[in-house]
């Protein structure tokens, strides 16, 4: 559907606000898994874990979206390279969407996990290996010194030193980035990560020949220095990673949950030294995966001074469930003690259905001993980076109801569904009061309620600064994206009205109306969103562009640019992963205030990034909405 949306030139940004009187800075993440567990399988299962997870205390969910070969989101990329657009068993659904939506309602903190990383799919070390991404494209696979694809405790793993299987894990990262409202992403054990005993196919050897005097690698895959030469590739790929992230939102989080070090280097040259010494990372979650205290303790210890300087991103894995295991209370107590006592900062758990054992006693036992206080995410700088979102009904302070309306017995969000009465006099609406936490950009949602008597398409009145009508269909109930709006704190009136009848004429059911902060476009703790910008605050801007109207356009609008010393001006268009539009403008300008127009032509509705260059050097940049 096409939805209407105020969107606009972001030049500031706003501050989230801190929790009142909370000094703790604790990483509280859960990893939701689709095996073994129901969570992804339903909307409704997704909302009911986030709400549980929010009750307990916990501040950040893992979310697999990548598992044996396939995305657990709706992927343009694995359509194109591979025909499959989802998980299969996930057809027809986005279930990292809702996640996203339904963490953003209870204020809890989104990490996608990539959980197979290098490896294509576990073969449990039957043939054929590599499934449907080696089938594709058999020279991503990484072979073994019998020449023979390598295999290892029954996952078939890619070549993660191949630039084109590098491109491919950046290309799902960034897609994801692209579409969702995220907050960091997550590796773990499989990424950067390759069995020791691989790098012997043609792609690796020829890239070490050409380094190596046209040596071959050594036969004996523990060489320590062949070992070093690999894990340094994958390094360089991590490093890559980050730069991508942090050129698209400086800041998401890269978070990474290895294997235990050295072991982790000894056999699948993971390299998390080199990762915290040169600042690739910003959690570090290695999985203590122990079942007893003592074996716990040293890994605890290990880490700790593998950290040094850095301590501050260290975060606890803790194994609470798998197959039949379930940590014992009395067990993560110790182990929960453990990690105060080490001043590590926090936890993350393998895997959620752990929570919910034996009557939710460890997710009870945590809130009740560790987690009665929330707490914040270390490294956003004493802000809250997710407030709960504002959840307002017709029966809220503030909520004004004109015309003939019904509570009925239907359940709507945490309260019932209400009717426009269309046989009664005249038309009516239900305004909601959506107070604004901090003056920024927020997702607008509305429950909707489908009938055989009731519109279709409600018609939603925003008033804020500007005024519009959002036709946001019904579809299949319950919350539908109405529009990205901008809302401020200093109004006492309704911002959002649902009108009595749809744009259909039939009579409207009205419920709650959700606003959730959209980070995209209001980030809480940069300077700036856009990355030239941030490195030009910190001089006299030589040129600047004031603005574009009309804003959102279609399909054209004059640029304002500002120039402080006569100069070389170019200013250029691109879309949000950077790559050049157009330059719309380019050659010699005097001091003063110029326009020039910009003609979007063909391009597709969405945002853009102007970049206005002075004598070669980045000057500094805005946004601008195409609405088709």
């Amino acid at each position: 559907m096409k939805l209407f949306a105020f969107l606009s030139i972001i030049t500031t940004l706003g501050i989230a606000l801190p929790l009142a009187a909370q000094p703790v800075e604790e990483l509280r993440a859960v990893k939701i898994t689709n095996v073994d567990s129901q969570v992804l399988f339903s909307d409704e299962a997704i909302a009911a874990a986030m709400d549980f997870l929010a009750a307990s205390g916990i501040n950040a969910v893992l979310p697999v979206v990548q598992n044996a070969g396939w995305t657990q989101y709706p992927s343009d990329v694995m359509e194109r390279g591979f025909g499959v657009r989802i998980d299969p068993r996930l057809a027809g659904r986005d279930p990292l969407g809702v996640l996203v939506r339904e963490a953003r309602r209870v204020g809890i903190e989104v990490y996608p996990w990539f959980e197979y990383g290098f490896a294509s799919i576990y073969s449990g070390g039957t043939p054929p290996h590599g499934g449907h991404i080696i089938a594709k494209n058999p020279h991503w696979a990484t072979l073994n010194r019998s020449g023979n694809h390598c295999t290892k405790n029954g996952f078939d793993w890619m070549n993660g030193i191949h630039l084109e299987v590098q491109d491919f894990i950046i290309s799902l990262a960034m897609e994801i980035i692209e579409n969702y409202d995220i907050d960091g992403i997550e590796f773990s054990d499989r990424m950067p990560a390759m069995p020791v005993e691989c790098g012997y196919d043609d792609y690796t050897k020829i890239l070490y020949r050409g380094e190596h005097n046209g040596e071959d690698p050594p036969f004996n895959f523990r060489n320590p220095a062949w070992r070093t030469w690999r894990a340094g590739k994958l390094n360089d790929f991590y490093a890559r990673v980050r730069d991508s992230v942090k050129t698209r939102d400086p800041e998401l989080f890269v978070a990474s949950s290895p294997s235990v070090y050295p072991w982790a280097f000894n056999e699948y040259l993971q390299d998390s030294q080199a990762w915290i010494s040169n600042g690739t990372i910003d959690h570090w979650i290695p999985q203590f995966y122990r079942q007893n205290l003592a074996a716990y303790q040293i890994e605890v210890d290990r880490a700790v001074e593998q950290a040094g300087d850095r301590a501050d991103i260290l975060v606890a894995g803790i194994l609470m469930n798998v197959g039949s295991y379930t940590v014992p209370a009395d067990t993560l107590r110790l182990f929960m003690q453990s990690n105060r006592d080490a001043g590590i900062r926090g936890e993350g758990y393998f895997f959620y259905e752990g929570f919910k054992r034996n009557g939710d006693e460890l997710a009870t036992f945590l809130r009740e001993e560790f987690y009665s206080e929330p707490a914040l995410i270390p490294g956003r700088n004493g802000f809250q980076r997710r407030p709960p979102a504002v959840i307002r009904r017709p029966e809220s302070d503030g909520s004004s109801i004109s015309g003939t309306w019904t509570a009925t017995s239907t359940p709507g969000f945490d309260g019932p569904v209400w009717v426009f009465d269309s046989q009664g006099p005249g038309n009516g609406a239900i305004g909601y009061k959506v107070d604004a936490a901090e003056d920024a950009w927020y997702d607008l949602y509305v429950w909707t309620t489908p009938g055989a008597d009731l519109t279709d398409t409600l018609q939603v009145a925003v008033e804020t600064g500007d005024a519009a009508i959002l036709n946001v269909p019904v579809a299949g109930g319950g919350w539908q994206h109405a529009g990205t709006i901008y809302l401020t704190g200093d109004s006492d009136q309704p911002s959002v009205t649902i009108l009595s009848v749809g744009t259909d004429g039939l009579p409207a059911a009205a419920d709650a109306v959700m606003a959730a902060v959209n980070r995209k476009l209001s980030p809480g703790t940069a300077v700036s969103i856009d990355k030239e910008q941030v490195a030009m605050r910190q001089l006299p801007s030589a040129a600047s562009i004031e603005m574009n109207y009309p804003n959102p356009f279609n399909p054209s609008t004059t640029i304002v640019y500002t120039v402080n010393e006569p100069a070389q001006i170019r200013i250029t268009v691109h879309d949000l992963l950077g790559r050049s539009m157009a330059t719309i403008t380019e050659g010699y300008r005097s001091t003063g205030r110029h326009t020039v127009s910009f003609n979007a032509g063909g391009h597709a509705s969405g945002m853009y990034l102007v970049r206005i260059y002075s004598n070669g050097s980045a000057a500094g940049s805005h946004r601008m909405m195409l609405v088709r």
